[in-house]
């Protein structure tokens, strides 16, 4: 394999595998599914293992000049089609580098080198919207016009969705090629969208889904960068079966921790400034990415997930922060009428509402009291967190 830190989509792998045992690899392929779950990869994997000099029984054997051209994006017979931007492009036969700044040809040389090292790391060029008719025209030129003295042609069609967006001018002039490409050539097209693709292009790939990755294996490789496993719990429940947020996540997970205590804090604490540190906070994140902003609610969610497994179930084998056992039992016991279930649909109701371009303040206000109702009620007993191990 070209790839050590790739997470293996077994059954995908072995059905690829008998396929080019039995010599019934289709044409064109369609690797679809969430973000982050290794699609690309899998398609250099699979290019590497049938251009390979020397392959293994379960893949290409990664040390190989084929392998090595492959990582690093330098094999001639690898294609790789991606987004670009129109640039100075002013016709569809004018050549596609024409759509690149220096800046970006740099940027796209930088993400590609990292690409060669990290399987889940993401190539996107910038201001790039479609994938351009001239980048279909030009590959379909260099199918026809080179010849091929050993290993397969390989087409590699990133965000194979914007073939069709805004219009789908690329997709249409791929659909001949695709449907009866030149003799030891394969396409493969990947995408996260692929609803988004013309029905005439989907129908002419076989398709192959790829589920989100199992939160364990997530958990797993978080604990092989010596995370604590409440932490990498953590993180592959934000995560949600996505490898590449995972490990944006993993850079970060310290401020989540620390989002968290400031949004228990405004939810026990009758202190004004309490909830303003929540409503600051929030702003900050939002003003970043509406994706931040997500991951502030999905923690504070899956923390009143485990409060509300506290009250329910006599064991904690299903805490999603296991550090903090003795921490839910005491506010279990301090609040046994709060109504842990509708405090999940309020923060759910909330973040809905500000992507919605709700007020932020008000809707963080707004959302502060409920939760107070839900958990506090008309107790006055004032609240401290109780053992918290970050």
């Amino acid at each position: 394999m070209i790839y050590d830190a790739l997470l293996i989509h077994n059954k995908i792998w072995t059905n690829l595998l008998n396929s080019i045992n039995s010599n019934r690899l289709p044409h064109a392929l369609l690797f679809h599914g969430n973000n982050g779950t290794g699609k690309e990869a899998h398609a250099l994997e699979l290019a590497a293992l049938i251009n390979c000099e020397s392959s293994l029984d379960n893949g290409a054997c990664g040390d190989c000049p084929s392998c090595k051209k492959i990582k690093t994006f330098q094999h001639g017979n690898i294609k790789v089609i991606l987004p670009y931007p129109r640039g100075k492009i002013s016709s569809s036969d004018d050549p596609s580098i024409r759509g690149l700044t220096e800046k970006n040809v740099e940027q796209l040389r930088e993400m590609m080198l990292e690409k060669g090292k990290n399987p889940y790391a993401r190539i996107e060029v910038e201001n790039a919207r479609t994938i351009l008719i001239n980048s279909i025209r030009e590959v379909k030129k260099d199918l026809y016009m080179s010849s091929i003295d050993k290993g397969w042609t390989v087409v590699l069609i990133f965000d194979a969705e914007k073939l069709c967006i805004p219009q789908p001018t690329a997709a249409n002039a791929l659909l001949k090629v695709l449907e009866e490409p030149p003799e030891k050539t394969i396409f493969i097209l990947v995408t996260s969208e692929a609803s988004a693709m013309m029905d005439t292009i989907r129908s002419r790939c076989q398709q192959i889904y790829f589920p989100p990755l199992a939160s364990s294996l997530i958990e797993k490789k978080m604990m092989q960068y010596n995370v604590s496993e409440d932490k990498a719990k953590v993180i592959s429940n934000i995560a949600d079966g996505d490898i590449r947020l995972a490990l944006n996540l993993l850079e970060n997970i310290d401020e989540l921790f620390s989002d968290l205590k400031l949004m228990i804090k405004a939810c026990f604490s009758p202190s004004p400034t309490s909830w303003q540190a929540v409503i600051n906070r929030t702003s900050i994140l939002k003003r970043k990415s509406v994706y931040e902003l997500s991951y502030f609610f999905r923690t504070s969610i899956l923390y009143i997930r485990d409060l509300y497994l506290a009250t329910h179930e006599s064991n904690n084998d299903h805490f999603i922060f296991t550090n903090l056992t003795n921490h839910f039992r005491k506010i279990v016991i301090d609040y046994p009428d709060a109504n842990w279930d509708e405090c999940i649909n309020i923060l759910e109701n909330t973040f809905e509402n500000i992507q919605r371009n709700g007020y932020l303040p008000l809707m963080i206000s707004a959302m502060l009291i409920e939760l107070k109702q839900q958990i506090i009620g008309r107790k006055v007993k004032p609240f401290s967190i109780h053992d918290w191990i970050f």
